[in-house]
């Protein structure tokens, strides 16, 4: 079960792609609808990256990007990661700070 939900536009279509982490990992799904269209065939296949407990989506480099900011897994650490999003051209780009748990660049398309 989910801790939380946290809604942003990643890749900066202006639809809303969700990012929520599960126990040790985190799933992000990116909305492909059309307008007027929410199914089963609206958001891109899942992705999961290992998270924290909590996730929150704010543009912290004030950059115009969302970025996502994981932690902490209060049984191994007391740290937090960031996910800095360097999303160009519409696929999403996100990179760890300090690196996620061994992952430095994540990419969805």
């Amino acid at each position: 079960m989910p801790y939380n939900v946290e809604i942003a536009t990643l890749n900066g279509d202006g639809r809303p792609d969700f990012v929520s982490p599960i126990f040790l990992w985190a799933i992000i799904r990116l909305n492909g609808s059309a307008v007027g269209i929410l199914d089963s065939n609206s958001f891109a296949s899942a992705w999961s990256t290992p998270s924290g407990d909590i996730a929150s989506v704010a543009d912290f480099n004030h950059d115009g990007r969302p970025d996502v900011v994981f932690g902490p897994q209060a049984y191994l650490s007391a740290s937090f990661s960031i996910l800095q999003n360097v999303t160009t051209g519409g696929v999403v780009q996100l990179v760890g700070w300090p690196p996620v748990w061994g992952q430095s660049l994540v990419k969805l398309r």
